[in-house]
């Protein structure tokens, strides 16, 4: 059985005298927090013996792994650091705690540690609670220095989320604390000299990464959760965006990097209230392809820093109106000229003109973010980089980058240009995107249509040519292969910013050889077995759409609907090329079969639209 203590019942650990605590909101019940892996009881020294309250965290029978004894021991190592003080911790074992474990047997590989007293962030995001802007921003930056020194120390965490960061400053009475911030469920630490542990992390709902999935244990682990975590806590002060809060986390887990509402609003939240830089670091993290494309956490520390002091210098009482807290810090975030600075930013603007030259649309937007982020607003650079991060957000068809960028020093644009303030509507980039939709319908129509006049006008050449060759399987085979190039060329054109100029051949080359292996099978499977042609015709666009698609996904670059982008090709070129088997085969030549191709190039073309619009997640 599980272990099921009681109130105020005793248990001897390492010869002192514990008694769990009850829990103060719920009288009878004991004190204890539950969390994926474990759960943590407090305790309480008995006898006035005095101390700090422990925690006894035990852990659910998938997770009591052997190696925590050792696990222990090493993880003592980084106790001293902030945040970390949970890994101060004893392992309980039959061979030091032999008693306890005979009278509790389940208690095997529990531990103890110290109680951290304070709410978790999760819970603040439950409860609405309010933070001033000085609390957002010193918690963050608490957060953030934490972060970056563990960073420094080759450190991650590796399952950051609201519920691993508890506030003891956020405690009510709280005066004096170790740590603004502490971090808890450590056991998936990652330090080089630690052993991996069996079952990886996957990150947690709301704050993990596209590429964790499949888990992930490296240095750079936490930096995508940890960048969500510090745009919450710094946008948290703005009763829009505790307004507009999913449930346990700011962002509903199905909408992680994605372009939604509330992701609007809190990165037009961060630019208002913290400066450019600071929206600039999140949105980074958030169209991130990996987490190493993530900023490291010491640049967060040093725009963090500099809030920090700002705010400091204008509390009490200046900066403030009516006594109310500023909406708005003061242009004094503006960093001075600096030629040395400016020479870096030079240099990004060159790196950035090559990835634009050569074609690479999203490196080239993550290099001139950089560029703009660190220019001061004195730089003659400044406008130009601002005129090529236009150009860089049309060319991803307006995706990518959603807050209005403005200068450090006020509200509006460089050289007095004021961008549009139809891009914050939610309606922008949707209007966009179907109009791209509406255009592939209308594409895929006058290409087929024009495509059944070619094949109407050679009919009899053609037919002498189907009629010359004998073989099912070389026939199909040929005529699969170039309405399935025909395709890959609609689809390119609708995936073109997505897909690098030197992979397009690539792409349509694929597609084709999808449609060949299908054409090439269902015309065997027709020379040597007594079936139909409408089974015929849907094999071989089920082996071509499933081919293709799985060439297709790697050039894409959508591993999150790499499985919806299978089955949609799958099924729908299967159910598309049998209709137009069906219509070959009971239409009169020649003309059945410039009809059948038509009908499968433009009913791929209006698929694909129709797909594409209803799953907004696939971006093109």
């Amino acid at each position: 059985m599980p272990f099921q203590p009681q109130p105020f019942q005793k248990l001897i650990i390492n010869n002192q005298t514990y008694q769990v605590m009850e829990h103060p909101a719920a009288p009878g019940m004991p004190y204890g927090q539950e969390g994926r892996q474990a759960i943590v009881y407090q305790l309480g020294l008995v006898g006035g013996q005095g101390g700090n309250p422990a925690g006894l965290k035990v852990f659910k029978p998938r997770y009591q792994l052997s190696n925590l004894p050792n696990l222990t021991g090493q993880l003592a190592h980084f106790a001293a650091l902030d945040g970390l003080q949970v890994c101060w911790r004893t392992v309980l074992t039959s061979q030091n705690h032999p008693t306890l474990l005979q009278d509790h047997p389940t208690l095997k590989h529990a531990v103890t540690m110290p109680w951290i007293t304070g709410p978790n962030w999760m819970e603040i995001i439950l409860d609405r609670r309010e933070l001033t802007l000085e609390q957002s921003l010193s918690i963050s930056y608490a957060l953030a220095k934490v972060l970056a020194k563990m960073e420094r120390e080759n450190l991650a965490h590796c399952d950051l989320s609201g519920s691993n960061v508890i506030i003891p400053a956020l405690e009510i009475g709280a005066v004096q604390v170790k740590s603004p911030v502490e971090l808890v469920d450590i056991e998936q630490l990652y330090a080089p000299t630690l052993q991996k542990p069996p079952v990886l992390p996957a990150g947690s709902p709301g704050y993990a990464h596209r590429e964790v999935s499949e888990g992930v244990w490296g240095a750079p682990a936490d930096r995508f959760a940890g960048a969500v975590l510090l745009a919450e806590i710094l946008g948290w002060c703005d009763k829009n965006v505790r307004n507009e809060s999913w449930e346990e986390s700011y962002f509903d887990p199905d909408e992680l990097q994605k372009l939604t509402d509330r992701y609007r609003t809190l990165v037009r939240k961060l630019h208002e209230q913290w400066g450019a830089e600071v929206a600039v670091l999140f949105e980074q993290a958030w169209y991130s392809q990996s987490l190493s494309q993530c900023a490291p956490f010491q640049k967060w520390a040093e725009v963090l820093a500099a809030r920090q002091t700002l705010v400091t210098q204008f509390a009490p009482g200046q900066g403030r109106t009516n006594g109310h807290t500023p909406t708005r810090l003061p242009s004094a975030l503006a960093p001075a000229f600096d030629k040395s600075q400016e020479i870096a930013v030079q240099s990004l603007v060159e790196t950035g003109e090559k990835l634009f030259a050569k074609g690479d649309i999203s490196e080239a937007l993550v290099v001139y973010r950089k560029a703009y982020a660190m220019a001061s607003a004195e730089s003659p650079l400044l406008g130009s980089i601002y005129q090529r991060l236009k150009e860089l957000r049309t060319s991803q068809e307006l995706t990518r980058l959603s807050y209005n960028l403005t200068p450090l020093t006020g509200e509006t644009s460089p050289h007095n240009t004021q961008l549009s303030e139809s891009r914050w509507q939610p309606g922008t980039k949707q209007k966009s995107r179907m109009k791209l939709l509406y255009n592939l319908a209308g594409l895929s129509l006058v290409i087929g249509a024009v495509l059944f006049l070619v094949a109407t006008l050679f009919s009899n050449p053609l037919l002498n040519l189907a009629t010359s060759l004998t073989q099912q399987w070389l026939y199909q085979g040929m005529s699969a292969l170039l309405l399935a190039l025909l395709i890959g060329g609609l689809e390119l054109w609708i995936f073109r910013q997505r897909i690098r100029p030197a992979h397009r051949a690539w792409f349509i080359l694929f597609t084709g050889l999808g449609g060949l292996a299908g054409g090439i099978l269902g015309g065997l499977i027709y020379d040597n077995l007594d079936t139909t042609t409408s089974f015929v015709g849907a094999l071989i666009g089920a082996v071509g759409g499933g081919i293709s698609s799985l060439f297709q996904n790697s050039f894409i670059g959508s591993k999150s609907q790499s499985v919806k982008w299978f089955l949609a090709n799958l099924v729908g070129w299967s159910l598309i090329w049998l209709g137009g088997f069906i219509l070959a085969w009971s239409l009169p030549q020649p003309a059945s079969m410039a009809f059948a191709a038509a009908f499968i190039l433009s009913l791929t073309g209006l698929g694909l639209a129709l797909l594409l619009a209803v799953s907004p997640d696939i971006e093109f």
